[in-house]
């Protein structure tokens, strides 16, 4: 049977016999691992089209031949390839950050159309911002986040309900805590390490994120001090519901100096 469908390409690894294994992350299908002979090499027009597809940070169609559960990409012709992204490193990195995250959290055969979607809008928005890209990338995780079905309570203190006197966040209470819940909290001696000042109006920038797209961010930056603190807190709270710790593009990207989170 074979499947058709438009995709990213997640992860690759050559192995013998000029094969490929991919981890494809498809609209229609979800994440799918499956092998390819296509060839790496440049060519006719058509073939160009078929290795730019196979290529990091390329929307791509695929026709994927499924067999007693293995998968084979027959075909591939690339649709748009976001290039900007591999001009500034910078750039680059957050790229690579936007591909490990979403590979890391989706499980394989699960349709996933909107992260799909949210996917290609982020890597447009970072190919058309100039700088200062964290606030695209915070925007990016709650968005994640809410579509997981795990992001942050912001309206109200995830202890009594109250709307108002919102003053600190818990990471393992799930959102905000109220003055009097956070100091109650205190007097009984629970452990604050996990718990923050809800500084640089927290609980309303991380509403902002989630109802408006990313489109709206490729010319909006919280300031370089605020995003750096939300994205400790955000990392943090990551860590707590989804258990991804710092991955291997925020280490190469920590090497640079590019971002500065640290974990306790």
């Amino acid at each position: 049977m074979d499947l058709h469908g438009r995709g990213i390409v997640l992860r690759q690894t050559k192995i013998a016999g000029g094969r490929r294994m991919l981890e494809l992350f498809t609209r229609e299908y979800g994440v799918i691992s499956c092998g390819s002979f296509l060839s790496a090499a440049g060519g006719s027009k058509r073939k160009s089209s078929g290795h730019l597809a196979l290529q990091p940070f390329t929307l791509g169609g695929y026709r994927i031949r499924e067999e007693k559960g293995r998968y084979t990409v027959k075909s591939a012709e690339a649709e748009r390839s976001f290039y900007g992204l591999a001009e500034d490193p910078d750039r680059y990195g957050e790229a690579a950050f936007v591909l490990e995250l979403t590979a890391r959290l989706l499980p394989e055969g699960v349709p996933q159309p909107r992260i799909f979607d949210l996917m290609t809008d982020m890597f447009s928005a970072l190919e058309n911002r100039r700088n200062r890209f964290l606030t695209l990338r915070l925007a990016y995780e709650v968005k994640l986040m809410d579509l997981l079905g795990v992001a942050p309570r912001t309206d109200c203190c995830v202890r009594c309900g109250k709307k108002t006197g919102l003053e600190a966040f818990s990471v393992p209470g799930g959102g905000a805590l109220c003055g009097e819940c956070h100091r109650k909290l205190t007097e009984e001696g629970y452990p604050d390490r996990l718990i923050y000042p809800a500084r640089f109006d927290m609980m309303n920038v991380i509403d902002y994120f989630r109802s408006n797209p990313l489109k709206r961010f490729e010319k909006l930056a919280l300031n370089d001090g605020a995003a750096a603190w939300m994205q400790n807190v955000i990392r943090r709270y990551m860590a707590y519901y989804l258990d991804v710790d710092q991955l291997k593009s925020e280490a190469a990207m920590n090497q640079e100096g590019m971002l500065q989170w640290k974990s306790h």
